[in-house]
């Protein structure tokens, strides 16, 4: 009876002592829960953070870079200004017309230049093809065969100096037809000249006649003539009543303007 009391004490014991030890492991089990949830709680702030700075600094990036865009531009713009500014001066100080003498071309003449045609040749010369000189017991005993000699070496001489004068022949042929060519070529560049000088003076005649067809078109050679900054439009189109003597005009992307809506300028009874 004793015996089974104490067997039954000491599986009491055992069980007593597995449900501590399951109780220690389960408290274990959620302490490390516990630590495993603060750590994620931890990065994830973290990682809020990070996202957050990122984010400030790529917005602060983004608007340094606006910034300077902003300030590159307005940098060109200001330059922009300063040039039309000074073009403005300059034009105020020096004359818009254009001189009619101005406008002359001259033809475009290069210099015959033909190289090598203009070179001749040197002719072949006697001394290149003559045997070398016999002593005395070769021409005593070897007479025919030197004479014979001689002549292959007259005959090769001759041919020399026939193919040399064919050469040649075709070498003066080539040069004349240079010089016909560049002849040619000059009295195009100088029919050409004459007739845009011509043109230029039924032009001037035309424009000092107030032909309103003329003085559109002087007006406007004189204003596309003006110095402008690069991509600044250049091209204007004007407007001369004779009657009035005044002068519509309108620039670039205005010259839908023109007409009874553009700007007048009166000529002044004086000016061309």
């Amino acid at each position: 009876m004793g015996r089974r009391r104490g067997l039954f004490a000491e599986l009491e014991h055992q069980r007593s002592q597995q449900q501590k030890q399951a109780a220690r492991e389960q408290r274990e089990r959620e302490r490390l829960i516990a630590q495993a949830r603060r750590e994620r709680e931890r990065l994830a702030r973290e990682a809020d953070k990070a996202d957050k700075q990122a984010a400030k600094e790529a917005a602060a990036r983004y608007l340094q870079a606006r910034q300077t865009e902003v300030n590159a531009q307005n940098n060109e713009l200001t330059a922009r200004i300063q040039e039309l500014d000074r073009i403005l001066v300059d034009s105020l100080r020096r004359s818009a017309r254009i001189p009619f003498a101005s406008l002359r071309v001259s033809p475009e003449v290069s210099r015959f230049e033909p190289g090598a045609l203009a070179v001749p040749k040197q002719p072949p010369a006697w001394e290149q093809f003559v045997p070398p000189p016999a002593g005395a017991v070769q021409r005593m005993f070897k007479k025919p065969h030197l004479e014979r000699a001689m002549v292959e070496a007259r005959g090769r001489f001759e041919l020399a100096q026939a193919a040399y004068g064919a050469e040649e022949q075709q070498r003066m042929l080539r040069l004349q037809d240079a010089q016909r060519a560049h002849a040619t070529r000059v009295a195009a560049a100088r029919k050409a000249a004459d007739d845009a000088n011509a043109q230029l003076e039924a032009f001037e005649q035309a424009y000092q006649a107030k032909n309103p067809e003329a003085v559109n078109d002087y007006l406007e050679l004189t204003l596309e003539s003006r110095p402008l900054p690069a991509g600044f439009p250049s091209d204007v189109e004007v407007a001369y009543q004779a009657g009035l003597r005044r002068l519509l005009g309108c620039h670039g992307a205005s010259r839908n303007r023109c007409g009874p809506h553009g700007r007048g300028v009166q000529i002044r009874p004086g000016e061309g």
